[in-house]
């Protein structure tokens, strides 16, 4: 969760530079600092909250500015096409039908798809729903904002080819820069405050989840079983500090782009949980033993699968494939290995 903290940080530290000239370092600082503050104050309610309201204001931007974008580029969809073809950018999902362009395609969903089981940020919002009758509905809301948020991205990108006419110095600012180009500073403050929004609604979850572990998990389990409420509140929010700093410490260094670092730690989360939650709901001999030893596989894979990739394939493969299925096998054969023993 540190790690992926950190990406979050890179993001905001990225955006901020080229939008504002503000340096990095104090970018960061500034914004681990407002997600740190309202984290410690009001806890989970707070950021569910305040997750709600970013939510439907990046929506509202992500919608906005590729319309207003496409109004102002002469040639429409003709100039995106003619801007494509000269550049030989593919138009289509599939590049061509080569075994190389399925596998990357493939790879692509499996990589960032199957992480999703395996969020800790994401799944305790449906733990802190009201009633385990609202959960399809919000299943549809979860769903249909997806679908909505990460279609209009991708249309971002589609026209962005366009607009700058493939001559775009870093493809991560393409909705920075297009902001900066066509709205006024007051309004385009206001919508470069989407993308702010959404990196600060993934990191206060972050932030909250790792101060529960912390003091749920760790603190309450191995130092001190029967710690009162008040007490696990303070080691829950001294966490909050500490967690933040470690961030803050990690995303000095800016040693990668926003997308790796993003994937890294979508991809550690996702392998070392996402399998132990689907075996628990859809088998019935998994057990305690098996989604440890899952857990502990998953997790290693991801960690390391990046320094032993080179060794194995000269194309990339994500660590989410391997780890993902390896964790799932793991829990599979452990649980069974383990299963308690039934007395006639």
């Amino acid at each position: 969760m540190g790690c992926y903290l950190a990406a979050n940080l890179i993001g905001i530290g990225t955006v901020v530079e080229a939008v504002f000239g503000i340096d990095y370092t104090i970018a960061i600082t500034v914004a681990m600092f407002v997600a740190m503050i309202y984290s410690f104050v009001g806890g989970y309610y707070t950021v569910a909250k305040v997750d709600q309201f970013q939510a439907l204001f990046l929506l509202f931007a992500i919608f906005l500015v590729p319309l207003i974008t496409y109004t102002h580029m002469p040639g429409g969809f003709q100039q995106v096409s003619k801007v494509a073809r000269d550049n030989a950018i593919p138009m289509t999902l599939i590049g061509d039908s080569s075994w190389e362009s399925i596998r990357s395609i493939i790879f692509l969903a499996m990589g960032w798809g199957l992480g999703y089981f395996g969020q800790p940020h994401i799944v305790t919002k449906f733990m802190g729903i009201k009633s385990p009758a609202e959960l399809v509905k919000s299943k549809w809301v979860g769903m249909t904002w997806q679908v909505l948020a990460l279609g209009f991205a991708a249309i971002v990108g589609f026209i962005g080819i366009g607009f700058f006419n493939a001559s775009l110095y870093d493809p991560q600012l393409v909705f920075v820069v297009m902001v900066k180009e066509l709205f006024n500073p007051l309004i385009g403050g206001f919508i470069l405050c989407g993308l702010i929004a959404a990196t600060l609604s993934t990191m206060d979850s972050q932030i909250i989840v790792s101060a529960s572990v912390i003091s749920e998990d760790f603190w309450k389990y191995f130092v001190k079983k029967h710690a009162s409420d008040k007490e696990l509140i303070w080691v829950s929010r001294l966490s909050v500090v500490a967690l933040s700093f470690f961030s803050i410490y990690l995303a000095y260094s800016k040693n990668s782009t926003v997308e790796k670092a993003v994937l890294y730690a979508w991809s550690g989360l996702g392998c070392s949980f996402g399998p132990a939650i689907i075996m628990a709901l859809y088998d019935k001999k998994a057990n305690r033993h098996g989604a440890i030893a899952g857990i502990a596989i998953g997790g290693l894979i991801a960690g390391f699968w990046p320094s032993i990739l080179p060794y194995i394939s000269s194309f990339d493969i994500p660590s989410m494939i391997p780890g993902f299925f390896a964790s799932i096998l793991t829990i599979y054969l452990v649980s069974r290995a383990y299963a308690p023993k039934v007395v006639a």
